[in-house]
């Protein structure tokens, strides 16, 4: 099953409730934004900011231990590797 990009939206914000999110931006959109952000690590100060890689790491391993049903956590590990193959390339 797919889930819509507010589907996805919505399972992003109960991982990361505490991430500020564009809201005038479409769903998908925002999610895409947020997600680069964190795996550019753009909100940690930069002489500690870790790489993509670490970054894309932290993030699966979250969504796996995640109370988030089977289809949520599907469809943000799949949309957290492409946007990671999208900055990493």
């Amino acid at each position: 099953m797919n889930l819509s990009s507010d589907q996805l939206l919505e399972a992003y914000e109960l991982l990361w409730n505490n991430r500020t999110l564009d809201r005038s931006l479409p769903a998908e959109e925002s999610t895409v934004s947020a997600i680069k952000r964190e795996l550019q690590d753009e909100l940690t100060h930069p002489r500690v900011r870790v790489k993509p890689d670490q970054k894309f790491y932290q993030a699966v391993e979250r969504i796996v231990y995640s109370s988030l049903s089977r289809d949520e956590k599907i469809g943000l590990i799949q949309l957290y590797t492409a946007i990671f193959h999208e900055i990493t390339d």
